[in-house]
Parts: structure tokens; C-alpha cells; sequence
């Protein structure tokens, strides 16, 4: 079980993947974001490639990921969801990080992920974990005119680094 454990002035955030106890904390922040069929995916595909991070105590994000093939050491990013009540509480990068984290561990090298031109916080985030893995980011916007408008991010090569950005496993609410 990948878990982590970080906590500021104001708030402690927890790491970890789900579990059949969460299914329905998960449930509800699917609804609550739109994401009913990043459940669906959980439940069939992902469930073991998944995290859901808590603030003091309340499910605050997840994040969906896969391999694309067996044997492949590129994993995409399927969705990442953020409740209302935690927009603004920067839960994405340290999710992001747990989440390249268990990943590396398990041979990947590269992560992915296709956004809309309306996603300029995932942009950004994308970006940042780029940054600070020290990976390079490869841009493609789609090229296709009878499509929504795409760019697809692929941030890498991603090696295990000598001090994780979240420290201290410990026990999830």
C-alpha cells in the first residue's frame, strides 16, 4: 500500500490507494466531480495503478492512472479529480508525486496524459512535476480540425529519486 503522510500549518494530507472501505467516499467525489466513469474504470481497470488523498480526514482528489500495454514503461494519467471544498488546496502535486512515485517503482519511465485546451491547471501541473522529477516534457496539440481541441503531455524519463517530496507513511482515517 503506497502511503504518505504531509502536514502544514493548516491541514494534513494522506496518501494512499483505495480500498473497498473508500468505495463509497470515492463514489461521491465521483458524482461530485463529473468522473462517474473514472469509477467505472477503477472498479474494472485501474483500481491497483489508483490513489485518493484525504485532507484532515475528508477525501479531497484522486488520480487514475494505467499502463497502456503490458510491458510498456509508459503509464497514462486516465483522470484526476479535485472536490469543490479543496480547489485551492494544491492537493494535485503531492498526488502527482505519490502517484510517479509507486509508478517508478514498478519500471515506469514515462507518464502521459491528454488534456482540453480547458485544462490550464493540469497544464500547469503536468509542468511542475516535470520540473521536479527533472524530466522532460514532449508537447503535441492535435492536429485534427474535426476534433476537440487536444494537447497531449508526456513527461520523462522519470528515475526513483533520493528524497521523496512526501515522507512518513502512516495509517489512513
Amino acid at each position: 500500500m503506497v502511503s504518505a503522510r504531509v502536514s502544514d500549518s493548516s491541514r494534513v494530507i494522506s496518501i494512499a490507494a483505495p480500498t473497498l472501505a473508500t468505495q463509497a467516499a470515492i463514489w461521491r467525489l465521483a458524482h461530485e466531480t463529473d468522473n462517474s466513469n473514472a469509477y467505472l474504470l477503477w472498479c474494472t481497470d485501474y483500481f491497483d495503478q489508483s490513489l485518493i488523498a484525504w485532507i484532515n480526514g475528508q477525501l479531497a482528489g484522486f488520480v487514475v492512472a494505467g499502463e497502456l500495454r503490458s510491458g510498456s514503461d509508459t503509464a497514462r494519467i486516465v483522470d484526476i479529480a479535485v472536490s469543490a471544498s479543496f480547489r485551492r488546496s494544491f492537493i494535485v502535486p503531492p498526488l502527482l508525486d505519490q502517484l510517479v512515485t509507486k509508478l517508478v517503482g514498478r519500471g515506469i519511465s514515462y507518464v502521459e496524459s491528454v488534456l482540453k485546451s480547458t485544462d490550464s491547471d493540469l497544464r500547469t501541473d503536468l509542468q511542475s512535476l516535470a520540473d521536479r522529477w527533472q524530466a522532460a516534457v514532449d508537447i503535441s496539440d492535435s492536429q485534427d480540425p474535426n476534433a476537440p481541441a487536444t494537447t497531449a503531455f508526456k513527461v520523462g524519463p522519470l528515475r526513483r529519486r533520493s528524497s521523496e517530496v512526501l515522507t512518513r507513511p502512516t495509517e489512513l482515517p
